[in-house]
C-alpha cells in the first residue's frame, strides 16, 4: 500500500471514531433529556399540590392565599414552556442520531392523535394547562373558595 492510501485510510478512521463519539454523546444527551421530560410532571405535580395544600389551609389571613395560588399559577406555565422547550432539544438529538446510521434508527412517526411525535408533551402540557388555570381561578376568586 502506498503512504497515500494509509493516509486516506487513516483520516477515515479518524472522522468515524470521531462522528461514532459524537453518536454515543447525543444519545447519552437524548436520554438525559427524556429523562428530564418525565421528571417536570411529577415536580409539577408536587409543587403544584403542594401549593394549593398550603393556600387552602392557611386559616384567616386570606392575603397569603392569593400569592400562592398566583406562584402555583407562574410555576405551571413556566413547566410547560420548559416541557415544550425540551421536546424541542430531544428533536433536534433524534435528528442527528438517524443521520449516523439511518439504517438502524427506529422511526415511529406515526400517526393520528394518539401516536405522533408530541402527543406525551401535549398531553402532559393540556394536564398542567388546567392546573394552571384552577390555580389563576384561586388567586382571581378567592373569596369564592372560602376556605
Amino acid at each position: 500500500m502506498s503512504s497515500e492510501t494509509l493516509s486516506e485510510e487513516a483520516a477515515r478512521k479518524e472522522a468515524f471514531d470521531r462522528d461514532k463519539v459524537c453518536y454515543e454523546q447525543n444519545f447519552q444527551q437524548y436520554r438525559a433529556m427524556n429523562q428530564i421530560m418525565w421528571q417536570v410532571p411529577l415536580l409539577a405535580i408536587t409543587i403544584t399540590g403542594g401549593l394549593w395544600y398550603a393556600a387552602l389551609n392557611v386559616t384567616g389571613v386570606q392575603d397569603f392565599k392569593r400569592p400562592i395560588f398566583l406562584l402555583a399559577f407562574v410555576l405551571d406555565a413556566a413547566l410547560i414552556a420548559v416541557l415544550w422547550r425540551v421536546r424541542q432539544v430531544m428533536s433536534a438529538y433524534m435528528m442527528q442520531i438517524e443521520r449516523f446510521n439511518p439504517g438502524s434508527f427506529v422511526k415511529a412517526s406515526g400517526r393520528g392523535v394518539f401516536n405522533w411525535p408530541y402527543t406525551v408533551v401535549t398531553a402532559f402540557s393540556v394536564a398542567l394547562a388546567i392546573a394552571a388555570i384552577g390555580s389563576l381561578i384561586g388567586f382571581l376568586n378567592i373569596d369564592w373558595l372560602r376556605v
